[in-house]
Protein backbone atom coordinates (compact mmCIF):
# COMPACT_ATOMS: atom_id res chain seq x y z
CA UNK A 1 0.00 0.00 0.00
CA UNK A 2 1.38 3.27 -0.93
CA UNK A 3 1.80 5.89 1.28
CA UNK A 4 -0.78 9.28 -0.69
CA UNK A 5 1.37 12.50 -0.30
CA UNK A 6 -0.53 15.08 0.32
CA UNK A 7 -1.05 17.96 -2.41
CA UNK A 8 0.94 21.19 -0.73
CA UNK A 9 -1.73 23.98 -0.24
CA UNK A 10 -2.71 26.72 -2.66
CA UNK A 11 -2.66 30.08 -2.61
CA UNK A 12 -5.74 30.92 -4.68
CA UNK A 13 -7.89 31.69 -1.55
CA UNK A 14 -5.17 34.08 -0.05
CA UNK A 15 -4.73 35.85 -3.72
CA UNK A 16 -8.26 36.20 -4.01
CA UNK A 17 -8.74 38.15 -0.22
CA UNK A 18 -6.02 40.53 -1.24
CA UNK A 19 -7.21 41.41 -5.13
CA UNK A 20 -11.20 42.07 -4.11
CA UNK A 21 -9.52 45.22 -1.90
CA UNK A 22 -7.27 46.27 -4.02
CA UNK A 23 -9.68 45.76 -6.86
CA UNK A 24 -12.55 48.56 -4.16
CA UNK A 25 -9.29 50.92 -3.91
CA UNK A 26 -8.14 51.19 -7.25
CA UNK A 27 -11.65 51.79 -8.37
CA UNK A 28 -12.54 54.29 -5.60
CA UNK A 29 -9.47 56.32 -6.66
CA UNK A 30 -10.12 56.17 -10.08
CA UNK A 31 -13.83 57.42 -9.29
CA UNK A 32 -12.46 60.05 -7.33
CA UNK A 33 -9.78 61.45 -10.25
CA UNK A 34 -13.05 61.25 -11.95
CA UNK A 35 -15.16 63.05 -10.15
CA UNK A 36 -12.55 65.19 -8.98
CA UNK A 37 -11.97 66.10 -13.10
CA UNK A 38 -15.45 66.62 -13.86
CA UNK A 39 -15.63 69.35 -10.44
CA UNK A 40 -12.51 70.59 -11.86
CA UNK A 41 -13.94 71.07 -15.76
CA UNK A 42 -16.85 72.15 -14.04
CA UNK A 43 -15.00 74.92 -12.24
CA UNK A 44 -13.76 75.93 -14.99
CA UNK A 45 -16.57 76.51 -16.91
CA UNK A 46 -18.07 78.31 -14.66
CA UNK A 47 -14.64 80.06 -14.56
CA UNK A 48 -14.36 80.64 -18.42
CA UNK A 49 -18.16 81.59 -18.61
CA UNK A 50 -17.75 84.04 -15.94
CA UNK A 51 -14.36 85.42 -17.91
CA UNK A 52 -16.57 85.75 -21.11
CA UNK A 53 -19.34 87.44 -19.41
CA UNK A 54 -16.41 89.89 -17.75
CA UNK A 55 -14.99 90.55 -21.07
CA UNK A 56 -18.45 90.73 -22.98
CA UNK A 57 -19.34 93.27 -19.50
CA UNK A 58 -16.21 95.19 -20.12
CA UNK A 59 -16.72 95.83 -24.19
CA UNK A 60 -20.31 96.88 -23.34
CA UNK A 61 -19.18 99.41 -20.90
CA UNK A 62 -16.82 100.57 -23.78
CA UNK A 63 -19.72 100.63 -26.34
CA UNK A 64 -21.61 102.67 -23.83
CA UNK A 65 -18.77 104.92 -23.17
CA UNK A 66 -18.51 105.96 -26.80
CA UNK A 67 -21.99 106.00 -27.48
CA UNK A 68 -22.75 108.85 -24.43
CA UNK A 69 -19.90 110.33 -25.70
CA UNK A 70 -21.55 110.59 -28.69
CA UNK A 71 -24.70 112.05 -27.79
CA UNK A 72 -22.63 114.88 -25.53
CA UNK A 73 -20.76 116.15 -28.74
CA UNK A 74 -23.60 115.76 -30.92
CA UNK A 75 -26.96 117.78 -30.34
CA UNK A 76 -26.47 117.30 -26.92
CA UNK A 77 -23.29 118.86 -26.10
CA UNK A 78 -25.28 121.99 -23.98
CA UNK A 79 -25.15 118.60 -21.23
CA UNK A 80 -21.14 118.73 -20.88
CA UNK A 81 -20.90 122.25 -18.91
CA UNK A 82 -23.81 120.79 -16.49
CA UNK A 83 -23.50 118.14 -13.88
CA UNK A 84 -25.95 114.87 -13.70
CA UNK A 85 -25.70 112.93 -10.35
CA UNK A 86 -28.57 110.79 -9.20
CA UNK A 87 -28.99 109.22 -5.71
CA UNK A 88 -27.75 105.71 -6.14
CA UNK A 89 -29.05 102.81 -3.92
CA UNK A 90 -27.84 103.53 -0.27
CA UNK A 91 -29.42 107.12 -0.50
CA UNK A 92 -25.86 109.16 -1.81
CA UNK A 93 -24.78 110.45 -5.19
CA UNK A 94 -22.49 107.96 -7.54
CA UNK A 95 -19.51 110.67 -8.06
CA UNK A 96 -19.48 113.62 -5.36
CA UNK A 97 -18.02 116.82 -6.20
CA UNK A 98 -15.17 115.61 -6.58
CA UNK A 99 -16.24 113.43 -9.55
CA UNK A 100 -14.65 110.00 -7.80
CA UNK A 101 -17.20 107.07 -7.31
CA UNK A 102 -17.57 105.50 -3.70
CA UNK A 103 -14.31 108.27 -2.75
CA UNK A 104 -16.49 109.46 0.74
CA UNK A 105 -17.86 112.35 -0.62
CA UNK A 106 -21.12 111.75 -2.16
CA UNK A 107 -24.22 113.77 -0.78
CA UNK A 108 -27.80 112.72 0.29
CA UNK A 109 -28.93 114.82 -2.32
CA UNK A 110 -29.65 114.36 -5.81
CA UNK A 111 -27.54 116.73 -8.79
CA UNK A 112 -29.39 116.91 -11.25
CA UNK A 113 -29.06 119.84 -14.10
CA UNK A 114 -30.01 118.36 -17.20
CA UNK A 115 -33.36 117.81 -16.65
CA UNK A 116 -34.01 121.47 -16.33
CA UNK A 117 -31.44 122.63 -18.93
CA UNK A 118 -31.18 126.35 -19.88
CA UNK A 119 -31.56 126.17 -23.90
CA UNK A 120 -32.16 123.08 -24.45
CA UNK A 121 -31.33 121.34 -27.22
CA UNK A 122 -33.88 120.39 -30.44
CA UNK A 123 -35.79 116.38 -29.90
CA UNK A 124 -34.78 117.33 -26.08
CA UNK A 125 -37.92 115.80 -24.38
CA UNK A 126 -36.96 116.19 -20.61
CA UNK A 127 -39.54 113.06 -19.58
CA UNK A 128 -38.27 110.85 -22.20
CA UNK A 129 -34.35 111.33 -22.22
CA UNK A 130 -33.27 108.96 -20.19
CA UNK A 131 -34.45 106.13 -22.81
CA UNK A 132 -32.13 108.13 -25.02
CA UNK A 133 -28.84 108.77 -23.12
CA UNK A 134 -29.36 107.39 -19.92
CA UNK A 135 -29.30 103.82 -20.69
CA UNK A 136 -28.92 101.85 -23.99
CA UNK A 137 -27.96 98.29 -25.38
CA UNK A 138 -24.64 97.61 -27.16
CA UNK A 139 -24.42 94.35 -29.42
CA UNK A 140 -27.20 92.22 -30.72
CA UNK A 141 -30.62 91.38 -28.70
CA UNK A 142 -31.77 93.00 -25.77
CA UNK A 143 -28.99 91.45 -23.37
CA UNK A 144 -26.23 93.78 -23.23
CA UNK A 145 -27.29 96.95 -21.16
CA UNK A 146 -25.26 99.65 -20.47
CA UNK A 147 -26.18 102.84 -18.02
CA UNK A 148 -24.70 106.43 -17.87
CA UNK A 149 -25.05 106.29 -14.20
CA UNK A 150 -23.22 110.62 -13.28
CA UNK A 151 -21.66 112.97 -15.14
CA UNK A 152 -20.06 115.70 -13.26
CA UNK A 153 -18.48 118.83 -14.71
CA UNK A 154 -16.20 121.01 -12.56
CA UNK A 155 -14.35 123.80 -14.49
CA UNK A 156 -13.68 122.30 -17.81
CA UNK A 157 -13.34 118.86 -16.68
CA UNK A 158 -16.16 116.51 -17.16
CA UNK A 159 -16.25 112.88 -15.47
CA UNK A 160 -18.37 110.20 -17.25
CA UNK A 161 -19.19 107.07 -14.79
CA UNK A 162 -20.83 103.98 -17.12
CA UNK A 163 -21.94 100.81 -16.23
CA UNK A 164 -21.86 97.81 -18.44
CA UNK A 165 -23.83 94.30 -17.49
CA UNK A 166 -23.63 91.00 -19.66
CA UNK A 167 -26.86 88.20 -18.29
CA UNK A 168 -25.27 87.36 -15.06
CA UNK A 169 -25.94 90.34 -13.08
CA UNK A 170 -22.46 89.78 -11.49
CA UNK A 171 -20.38 90.21 -14.67
CA UNK A 172 -20.67 93.82 -14.24
CA UNK A 173 -17.95 96.60 -15.45
CA UNK A 174 -18.08 100.46 -14.08
CA UNK A 175 -16.09 102.86 -16.39
CA UNK A 176 -14.77 106.09 -15.01
CA UNK A 177 -13.57 108.90 -17.84
CA UNK A 178 -12.59 112.21 -17.24
CA UNK A 179 -11.90 114.33 -19.48
CA UNK A 180 -11.11 117.90 -20.28
CA UNK A 181 -14.18 119.95 -22.18
CA UNK A 182 -13.37 122.87 -24.04
CA UNK A 183 -15.30 125.21 -26.41
CA UNK A 184 -16.51 124.71 -30.23
CA UNK A 185 -14.94 127.95 -31.31
CA UNK A 186 -15.43 129.27 -34.78
CA UNK A 187 -12.28 129.38 -35.64
CA UNK A 188 -12.35 125.69 -37.22
CA UNK A 189 -13.94 125.38 -40.22
CA UNK A 190 -16.71 122.59 -39.17
CA UNK A 191 -17.74 125.03 -36.35
CA UNK A 192 -17.74 128.10 -38.86
CA UNK A 193 -21.15 129.78 -39.84
CA UNK A 194 -20.91 130.66 -43.50
CA UNK A 195 -25.03 132.58 -42.89
CA UNK A 196 -25.89 133.05 -39.36
CA UNK A 197 -28.85 134.49 -37.86
CA UNK A 198 -31.81 134.44 -35.41
CA UNK A 199 -34.19 133.52 -38.09
CA UNK A 200 -33.44 132.02 -41.40
CA UNK A 201 -36.21 131.17 -44.41
CA UNK A 202 -33.70 130.01 -47.01
CA UNK A 203 -36.30 129.19 -49.38
CA UNK A 204 -34.17 128.21 -52.54
CA UNK A 205 -31.51 129.74 -51.59
CA UNK A 206 -28.17 127.83 -51.47
CA UNK A 207 -25.42 127.95 -48.53
CA UNK A 208 -21.98 126.43 -50.89
CA UNK A 209 -19.18 125.06 -49.26
CA UNK A 210 -18.56 121.42 -48.25
CA UNK A 211 -15.37 122.45 -45.62
CA UNK A 212 -17.16 126.19 -44.25
CA UNK A 213 -20.88 126.64 -45.44
CA UNK A 214 -22.22 125.51 -42.22
CA UNK A 215 -25.79 127.25 -41.35
CA UNK A 216 -26.35 128.74 -37.97
CA UNK A 217 -30.19 129.76 -36.76
CA UNK A 218 -29.38 130.94 -33.13
CA UNK A 219 -33.34 131.31 -31.90
CA UNK A 220 -34.65 127.80 -31.25
CA UNK A 221 -37.72 129.22 -31.21
CA UNK A 222 -38.20 131.12 -34.82
CA UNK A 223 -36.02 128.00 -36.13
CA UNK A 224 -38.39 125.31 -34.62
CA UNK A 225 -38.29 121.50 -35.00
CA UNK A 226 -41.68 119.51 -33.09
CA UNK A 227 -40.63 116.58 -31.26
CA UNK A 228 -41.63 113.75 -33.02
CA UNK A 229 -40.61 110.83 -34.38
CA UNK A 230 -40.33 112.05 -37.45
CA UNK A 231 -37.94 114.93 -36.99
CA UNK A 232 -36.30 113.76 -33.88
CA UNK A 233 -34.64 109.82 -33.70
CA UNK A 234 -32.55 108.77 -30.49
CA UNK A 235 -33.13 112.56 -29.66
CA UNK A 236 -31.12 114.13 -32.85
CA UNK A 237 -32.94 115.98 -35.28
CA UNK A 238 -33.02 114.65 -38.66
CA UNK A 239 -31.73 116.22 -41.98
CA UNK A 240 -35.38 116.61 -43.18
CA UNK A 241 -35.95 118.54 -39.94
CA UNK A 242 -32.86 120.95 -39.96
CA UNK A 243 -33.75 121.73 -43.62
CA UNK A 244 -37.42 122.50 -42.42
CA UNK A 245 -36.25 124.56 -39.63
CA UNK A 246 -34.37 127.19 -41.79
CA UNK A 247 -36.91 127.29 -44.13
CA UNK A 248 -35.39 125.40 -47.06
CA UNK A 249 -37.21 125.33 -50.05
CA UNK A 250 -37.63 122.09 -52.37
CA UNK A 251 -34.24 123.26 -54.26
CA UNK A 252 -32.16 125.24 -51.36
CA UNK A 253 -29.28 123.08 -50.64
CA UNK A 254 -26.82 123.75 -47.80
CA UNK A 255 -23.61 121.69 -48.41
CA UNK A 256 -22.41 122.22 -44.76
CA UNK A 257 -23.70 121.59 -41.28
CA UNK A 258 -27.01 123.35 -39.90
CA UNK A 259 -26.91 123.73 -36.11
CA UNK A 260 -30.11 125.09 -34.20
CA UNK A 261 -28.49 126.43 -31.16
CA UNK A 262 -27.84 129.04 -28.99
CA UNK A 263 -24.94 131.11 -29.22
CA UNK A 264 -23.31 133.98 -27.71
CA UNK A 265 -22.36 136.51 -31.02
CA UNK A 266 -18.96 137.75 -30.81
CA UNK A 267 -18.90 141.57 -30.36
CA UNK A 268 -19.67 143.27 -33.40
CA UNK A 269 -16.70 146.33 -34.35
CA UNK A 270 -17.54 149.63 -33.83
CA UNK A 271 -16.18 152.86 -36.16
CA UNK A 272 -12.71 153.35 -34.74
CA UNK A 273 -11.23 157.25 -34.32
CA UNK A 274 -10.35 158.75 -38.01
CA UNK A 275 -13.07 156.64 -39.51
CA UNK A 276 -13.80 158.65 -42.95
CA UNK A 277 -17.71 159.88 -43.55
CA UNK A 278 -19.01 159.09 -47.08
CA UNK A 279 -23.10 160.05 -46.13
CA UNK A 280 -24.89 158.60 -49.09
CA UNK A 281 -24.04 156.69 -51.57
CA UNK A 282 -26.30 156.71 -54.26
CA UNK A 283 -23.87 157.25 -57.51
CA UNK A 284 -20.66 154.70 -58.82
CA UNK A 285 -17.82 155.06 -56.57
CA UNK A 286 -14.55 152.97 -56.14
CA UNK A 287 -12.90 152.74 -52.89
CA UNK A 288 -10.38 153.49 -51.84
CA UNK A 289 -10.56 156.86 -53.17
CA UNK A 290 -7.68 158.87 -53.94
CA UNK A 291 -6.36 160.78 -51.15
CA UNK A 292 -8.20 159.09 -48.31
CA UNK A 293 -5.96 157.84 -45.51
CA UNK A 294 -5.29 154.04 -44.10
CA UNK A 295 -5.73 153.70 -40.05
CA UNK A 296 -2.10 152.66 -38.11
CA UNK A 297 -2.94 148.45 -39.46
CA UNK A 298 -3.20 149.76 -42.92
CA UNK A 299 -7.14 149.67 -43.46
CA UNK A 300 -9.74 151.99 -44.80
CA UNK A 301 -12.55 152.77 -42.53
CA UNK A 302 -16.02 154.33 -44.16
CA UNK A 303 -19.09 155.18 -42.19
CA UNK A 304 -22.03 155.05 -44.90
CA UNK A 305 -25.36 156.23 -43.93
CA UNK A 306 -26.87 154.77 -46.72
CA UNK A 307 -26.42 152.56 -50.01
CA UNK A 308 -28.99 153.17 -52.65
CA UNK A 309 -27.68 151.94 -56.50
CA UNK A 310 -30.06 152.09 -59.07
CA UNK A 311 -29.31 150.96 -62.84
CA UNK A 312 -25.90 149.85 -63.63
CA UNK A 313 -24.57 152.01 -60.68
CA UNK A 314 -21.63 150.20 -58.50
CA UNK A 315 -19.91 150.56 -55.84
CA UNK A 316 -16.75 149.38 -56.47
CA UNK A 317 -14.30 147.73 -53.67
CA UNK A 318 -10.76 148.05 -54.72
CA UNK A 319 -7.98 145.76 -51.80
CA UNK A 320 -5.35 144.75 -54.81
CA UNK A 321 -2.10 145.75 -53.39
CA UNK A 322 1.26 144.89 -51.95
CA UNK A 323 0.18 144.47 -49.30
CA UNK A 324 -3.86 144.00 -49.59
CA UNK A 325 -5.72 147.29 -48.87
CA UNK A 326 -8.94 145.93 -46.37
CA UNK A 327 -11.96 148.26 -46.60
CA UNK A 328 -14.69 148.30 -43.99
CA UNK A 329 -17.48 150.17 -44.30
CA UNK A 330 -19.47 150.96 -41.08
CA UNK A 331 -23.68 151.36 -42.31
CA UNK A 332 -26.02 152.58 -40.28
CA UNK A 333 -29.06 153.10 -42.26
CA UNK A 334 -30.49 150.22 -45.59
CA UNK A 335 -28.73 149.23 -48.56
CA UNK A 336 -31.15 148.73 -51.07
CA UNK A 337 -29.95 148.01 -55.12
CA UNK A 338 -32.46 147.57 -57.89
CA UNK A 339 -31.92 146.88 -61.40
CA UNK A 340 -28.40 145.64 -62.32
CA UNK A 341 -26.59 147.78 -59.68
CA UNK A 342 -24.93 146.04 -57.14
CA UNK A 343 -21.51 146.10 -55.06
CA UNK A 344 -18.09 144.33 -56.72
CA UNK A 345 -15.01 143.28 -54.70
CA UNK A 346 -12.79 141.71 -57.64
CA UNK A 347 -10.45 139.81 -54.69
CA UNK A 348 -11.02 136.68 -54.06
CA UNK A 349 -10.12 137.68 -50.05
CA UNK A 350 -13.68 138.35 -48.97
CA UNK A 351 -12.14 138.70 -45.59
CA UNK A 352 -10.53 142.16 -47.11
CA UNK A 353 -13.83 143.97 -47.68
CA UNK A 354 -16.21 143.89 -44.55
CA UNK A 355 -19.95 145.57 -43.94
CA UNK A 356 -20.87 145.89 -40.38
CA UNK A 357 -24.66 147.10 -39.51
CA UNK A 358 -26.17 147.64 -36.31
CA UNK A 359 -25.77 146.48 -32.93
CA UNK A 360 -28.85 143.77 -32.22
CA UNK A 361 -31.87 145.22 -30.83
CA UNK A 362 -32.68 143.20 -27.88
CA UNK A 363 -36.00 145.19 -26.89
CA UNK A 364 -37.38 144.39 -30.70
CA UNK A 365 -37.44 141.25 -32.63
CA UNK A 366 -38.20 143.47 -35.95
CA UNK A 367 -35.02 144.11 -37.90
CA UNK A 368 -34.31 147.63 -37.97
CA UNK A 369 -32.07 147.57 -41.36
CA UNK A 370 -32.62 145.93 -44.72
CA UNK A 371 -29.82 144.82 -47.08
CA UNK A 372 -30.36 143.70 -49.83
CA UNK A 373 -27.57 142.47 -52.06
CA UNK A 374 -27.73 142.08 -55.89
CA UNK A 375 -25.51 139.45 -57.53
CA UNK A 376 -24.90 142.11 -60.78
CA UNK A 377 -23.14 141.22 -63.17
CA UNK A 378 -20.06 139.85 -61.13
CA UNK A 379 -19.15 138.04 -57.47
CA UNK A 380 -19.04 140.10 -54.37
CA UNK A 381 -16.78 139.10 -52.63
CA UNK A 382 -17.46 140.56 -48.57
CA UNK A 383 -18.28 139.26 -44.41
CA UNK A 384 -21.09 141.22 -43.71
CA UNK A 385 -22.14 141.45 -39.80
CA UNK A 386 -25.18 143.12 -39.41
CA UNK A 387 -26.99 141.75 -35.96
CA UNK A 388 -29.92 143.95 -36.37
CA UNK A 389 -30.49 143.42 -40.13
CA UNK A 390 -32.69 141.61 -42.79
CA UNK A 391 -30.30 140.47 -45.50
CA UNK A 392 -31.26 138.69 -48.82
CA UNK A 393 -30.03 138.35 -52.14
CA UNK A 394 -32.46 139.76 -54.69
CA UNK A 395 -32.44 137.70 -57.96
CA UNK A 396 -29.35 135.80 -58.17
CA UNK A 397 -27.61 136.27 -61.48
CA UNK A 398 -23.42 135.15 -60.87
CA UNK A 399 -22.35 132.40 -60.04
CA UNK A 400 -21.88 132.51 -56.82
CA UNK A 401 -23.86 135.89 -56.30
CA UNK A 402 -22.13 136.17 -52.70
CA UNK A 403 -18.66 135.05 -51.83
CA UNK A 404 -17.88 135.04 -48.39
CA UNK A 405 -20.23 134.68 -45.29
CA UNK A 406 -23.29 136.34 -43.75
CA UNK A 407 -24.45 136.97 -40.50
CA UNK A 408 -27.79 138.97 -40.09
CA UNK A 409 -30.64 138.95 -37.43
CA UNK A 410 -32.44 137.64 -40.03
CA UNK A 411 -32.31 135.86 -43.59
CA UNK A 412 -34.28 136.80 -46.43
CA UNK A 413 -37.20 137.53 -43.97
CA UNK A 414 -38.79 140.38 -45.89
CA UNK A 415 -36.24 140.89 -48.88
CA UNK A 416 -34.93 138.82 -51.26
CA UNK A 417 -35.72 136.53 -53.53
CA UNK A 418 -36.32 133.12 -53.66
CA UNK A 419 -34.64 132.25 -56.63
CA UNK A 420 -31.95 128.74 -56.89
CA UNK A 421 -29.96 131.33 -58.18
CA UNK A 422 -29.72 133.11 -55.59
CA UNK A 423 -26.27 131.79 -53.86
CA UNK A 424 -23.36 132.46 -51.06
CA UNK A 425 -20.62 130.50 -51.66
CA UNK A 426 -18.41 130.48 -48.51
CA UNK A 427 -14.71 130.06 -49.05
CA UNK A 428 -12.66 126.99 -47.41
CA UNK A 429 -9.92 129.14 -45.35
CA UNK A 430 -13.22 131.68 -44.52
CA UNK A 431 -12.79 131.36 -40.75
CA UNK A 432 -9.04 132.41 -41.12
CA UNK A 433 -9.79 135.08 -43.51
CA UNK A 434 -11.86 137.04 -40.28
CA UNK A 435 -10.35 135.28 -37.41
CA UNK A 436 -9.28 138.29 -36.32
CA UNK A 437 -12.95 139.20 -35.44
CA UNK A 438 -13.49 136.89 -33.16
CA UNK A 439 -10.38 134.85 -32.27
CA UNK A 440 -11.44 132.09 -29.19
CA UNK A 441 -14.14 134.00 -28.47
CA UNK A 442 -17.23 132.58 -31.09
CA UNK A 443 -18.08 129.89 -29.06
CA UNK A 444 -20.95 127.80 -30.57
CA UNK A 445 -20.99 124.89 -28.21
CA UNK A 446 -18.67 122.40 -26.09
CA UNK A 447 -16.74 119.15 -27.03
CA UNK A 448 -14.63 116.72 -25.20
CA UNK A 449 -11.03 116.89 -25.47
CA UNK A 450 -7.77 114.90 -24.10
CA UNK A 451 -9.00 112.54 -21.16
CA UNK A 452 -7.00 113.13 -18.09
CA UNK A 453 -7.65 109.28 -16.11
CA UNK A 454 -9.60 106.45 -17.30
CA UNK A 455 -9.84 103.46 -15.15
CA UNK A 456 -12.23 100.97 -13.76
CA UNK A 457 -14.35 101.71 -10.86
CA UNK A 458 -15.60 99.29 -8.19
CA UNK A 459 -20.03 98.84 -8.81
CA UNK A 460 -21.38 101.32 -6.70
CA UNK A 461 -24.78 99.89 -7.15
CA UNK A 462 -23.61 96.93 -5.32
CA UNK A 463 -22.80 98.71 -1.85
Amino acid sequence: MKNRVPNPPTSVNTEEGFAVPLAMGMGAIVLLVGLSMIIRSQNDRVIAIEQSQATSSYAVAEGGMARSLGYLNGNYQPFLQYSYDPIKVGGKTYLGPDGISNNGDEETTAVDQWTNLPNPPPCFDPSGFASVLLRGVIGPGAVNNYKLLAYRYNSGQGTLLIKGSEVNPKATTILQQKMAILPQTANTSANFPGLLATDINLDNNDVLGTVSGNVICTNLANCSIPNNSTNCVNGQPTLPALLNAIGAGPNGVVQGRIYVRSVTWPPLPTAPAGTLSLGIISDNMTLPRPGDTPDSSGKYNYSVSKIDLKGTETLTINTTGTPPTPVNLFVSGDITMSGSAGIRHASPDAGNFRIYGNPMDPSNSTPDQTFVINGGASSTNVFIYAPDADIGINGGSSDPDLSGAIWAKTWHLNVGSSSNNAEISVPDDMPQQVADLYTNNFVIGSQTASVTTWQKRPDPEAN
